[in-house]
């Protein structure tokens, strides 16, 4: 079998994510905490190769590479803070590597797992949280040393296998996460107890985001579902005719999510009401990214595609061979990677012109992160799927 038919399968079966830690607001594509390592992208290939690219230039400033023996490994996206790079591949639950070098500092394995983590790690507070696809443990780490703090594994509900293909949320010191037995869980970030679980009606590979007091999270049951972050209590549902494993973005009062319906939808935050809808002629559609009014998704159709964030409106298209990689856009500059090309491109986030393309060992599905000039740290929600 082709490799890239084989990603495309994993695309369509699991998605992974990846959002920040905050207090008053999570978006997915936010700035995180000043680091000294600056001007890089970072981002892995299927070919267990990770790398950092010099965001100026495209070239290469070093790679790593995770093992051999596992292919198709590097679907997550990468977390950078204290100049340590956090990514998880198919054998570790998640590495961290030095920031300016790639030299590993520290690798962990969740308990009772032959396979690592498909959900991309998130920092907050000192600690690393991950969840595993094998042993569907939801883990709290060390950032500095790996050491476990501890683990939470989700009870099975008899529907199907716990596996975490959703990416943790950290937000007013509870950690959120989605669940393939129908779930979206609410952990205390620093104990890992329990504190309410809301069910849906078909698997949660969506990643969670939150903002004032709602955690918004999407269902292969076709709705969006804006839920009370402090009881569990459900806001409102947004229903469309097909499965949401993309997950939500949020941006000046509106959400924008992609469905298996054709569909990328702006709702309302607070009523749920549509705003305006997008049909495309694909049902693949990855996590959406927002800067300065501007709104950038991967489709199957293999575009990636520019929107007027207000109207819908389109403002230009790029096209991106096997294009099924979210974009994270930083600075007036849209990354996003190619399947079959292999390629990671840097693209004017206004015109859509390419400024530079990066040839990776393979493709690249995983969504970049990006430390820019001034040492702000971007990122989006997106991996396989993000």
């Amino acid at each position: 079998m082709p490799k890239y038919v084989y990603v495309l399968f994993l695309v369509f079966s699991s998605l992974i994510s990846t959002a920040q830690n905050c207090n008053e607001i999570c978006i997915p594509f936010t700035i995180n905490k000043i680091n000294t390592t600056k001007s890089t992208v970072y981002v892995g290939d299927i070919n267990y190769t990770f790398y950092a690219i010099d965001i100026h230039t495209g070239k290469k400033k070093w790679s790593y590479v995770t093992d051999p023996n596992y292919m198709f490994d590097l679907f997550t996206s990468a977390i950078v803070e204290n100049d340590l790079v956090y990514v998880s591949n198919s054998h570790e639950s998640v590495c961290a590597l030095n920031a300016k070098t790639g030299e590993k500092k520290w690798s962990f394995l969740s308990d009772g797992s032959s396979s690592g983590g498909n959900s991309s790690p998130t920092i907050a507070n000192g600690l690393v949280y991950t969840g595993n696809s094998g042993s569907g443990e939801l883990n709290a780490l060390n950032a500095i040393t790996g050491e476990k703090k501890w683990s939470y594994l989700p009870k099975n509900t008899g529907f199907s296998m716990a596996f975490n293909k959703s990416t943790p949320t950290v937000y007013n010191g509870i950690v959120y996460i989605g669940n393939t037995n129908y779930s979206l869980y609410a952990i205390d970030a620093n104990t890992g107890e329990e504190k309410w679980i809301f069910p849906t009606n078909l698997v949660i590979s969506s990643s969670p985001i939150a903002a004032n007091g709602i955690v918004y999270v999407g269902s292969f049951d076709n709705n969006l579902y804006a839920i009370d972050a402090t009881s569990g209590a459900k806001k409102w549902s947004f229903a469309t005719n097909g499965a949401i494993d993309a997950s939500p973005t949020i941006s000046n009062g509106i959400i924008y999510v992609g469905s298996q319906d054709n569909n990328l939808y702006a709702i309302d935050a607070i009523t749920g009401e549509k705003k305006w809808s997008y049909y495309f002629n694909d049902f693949y559609l990855s996590t959406a990214a927002v800067e300065n009014g501007i709104v950038y998704i991967s489709c199957g159709d293999k575009y990636l595609y520019a929107f007027d964030a207000l109207t819908g409106v389109k403002k230009w298209t790029f096209y991106n061979d096997e294009g099924i990689a979210t974009p994270t856009v930083a600075e007036g500059t849209v990354y996003v990677g190619s399947v079959l090309q292999k390629s990671l491109y840097a693209l004017d986030a206004i015109t859509g012109e390419k400024k530079w393309t990066f040839l990776a060992e393979g493709g690249i599905v995983s969504s970049p992160c990006v430390v820019t000039s001034k040492g702000k740290i971007y990122k989006s929600l997106g991996n396989i799927r993000p």
